[in-house]
């Protein structure tokens, strides 16, 4: 299977010269958890996402729904697709035997090492095989691999519009057989709506979903459509992300859409009245006339390159570092965005972070977890 030519390259995430929020929250947990004890790092990770910075782990009130399906299920296989910074494997680990087998894949390599490295605090490096590559590659290699009929249980939390590709990958190379269970995550928000269609009307699983609020917040529900319908709408030759409503962004719990970018957007957003007829009180509170487009334009112009980004309403990466999003609403389409790296020496830039936040605020939704158990043996394993 080949890439989405939507996805932007790994490269997009390895931004070596910035001090990331995920390396912000390695600092803390080496400094304030025990060395060796799993139960200290995740805490120590929980207090850092509660209050120094918001991280799209699975989190502590989700993470007792994915522990309570280990704890039920007591797989002696397990695969996780997505690592990211190694919390939820940290959890997973937490509750398997010691033979048990634990596979967690990463596309970035970034997020990798950043995992290992809390793997190797808590003391679990052993018992996880972290490997570093996209799921399309790796999935069809793990059964020759490791010598695995199939898994016992499997997580999904990494890239939404993958879900369903990769379920059925799963199912095709036989790694899904009768009694796997499979946890996914953020099924509502960022959402997969393709996913939660396919399992819950397929009768070869049995599909529970589990209401939750979005990680490291108090405030926001449950929700996927949280946007109209039909204000996701195509443009260009391709609907990636707009046929199914689907909504993803590398700052995963903060997306509500994606928007095919042609060069030409960025230098016409600076006329654009999108901004004053859309957000009015928005736009007089933050004045978002006075930031100087011309120099963000000229900051952000190797958009050019790219045939197409994840953007959302006012994402913010965590702790501001990185990279910013901000789509518009006009004419009932998502059609402005822009990136660039967070820099507060241009000129009107924090009123353009505040505008996204203020406008973040408005439409952020929060994300449940669906669990499904296959039940036909026949009509997937065999």
């Amino acid at each position: 299977m080949s890439a989405s030519p939507l996805r932007p390259e790994i490269d997009f995430f390895s931004l070596s010269d910035v001090d990331t929020g995920q390396e912000k929250m390695l600092a803390h947990v080496l400094k304030n958890s025990a060395k060796g004890n799993v139960d200290s790092v995740i805490k120590a990770i929980d207090d850092y996402c509660w209050t120094t910075s918001w991280m799209m782990n699975v989190g502590d009130r989700k993470g007792l729904i994915l522990e309570e399906a280990i704890r039920k299920r007591q797989p002696k296989t397990v695969l996780e697709l997505g690592t990211f910074c190694g919390y939820s494997s940290l959890r997973i680990v937490s509750q398997l035997p010691g033979d048990a087998r634990f596979i967690t894949i990463e596309m970035n390599p970034l997020s990798a090492a950043i995992a290992a490295q809390l793997h190797e605090h808590a003391g679990v490096t052993s018992r996880i095989t972290c490997i570093v590559g996209s799921t399309d590659n790796v999935i069809p290699t793990l059964s020759e691999q490791f010598a695995i009929q199939s898994f016992d249980l499997i997580f999904i939390d990494h890239w939404k519009e993958v879900y369903l590709r990769d379920l059925q990958l799963l199912e095709q190379m036989k790694l899904i057989a009768s009694g796997t269970v499979v946890v996914a995550d953020n099924v509502i928000t960022p959402g997969a709506p393709d996913y939660l269609a396919y399992i819950r009307n397929n009768p070869n699983y049995e599909s529970i979903f589990h209401e939750a609020m979005l990680e490291y917040t108090d405030t926001h529900k449950d929700g996927w459509q949280f946007l109209p319908q039909s204000l996701l709408t195509s443009e260009g030759s391709q609907s990636w992300g707009f046929t199914t409503g689907r909504s993803d962004s590398p700052c995963a719990g903060y997306c509500d859409g994606t928007v095919l970018i042609q060069p030409s957007t960025i230098s016409t957003w600076e006329s654009s009245t999108a901004t004053e007829s859309a957000f009015p009180e928005i736009q007089q509170q933050y004045n978002v006339n006075s930031i100087d487009f011309t120099e963000l334009n000229a900051r952000v112009g190797n958009l050019s390159a790219w045939q197409a980004l994840p953007i959302t309403i006012g994402c913010l990466s965590c702790d501001g570092q990185g990279f910013e999003f901000l789509g518009i609403l006009t004419d009932n389409q998502l059609k402005y965005s822009v990136m660039f790296e967070y820099n507060s020496t241009i000129p009107g830039f924090e009123s353009f972070v505040s505008l996204a936040r203020a406008i973040r605020e408005q439409y952020i939704p929060s994300g449940g977890a669906s669990t499904c158990t296959c039940t036909n043996q026949n009509a997937i394993a065999d």
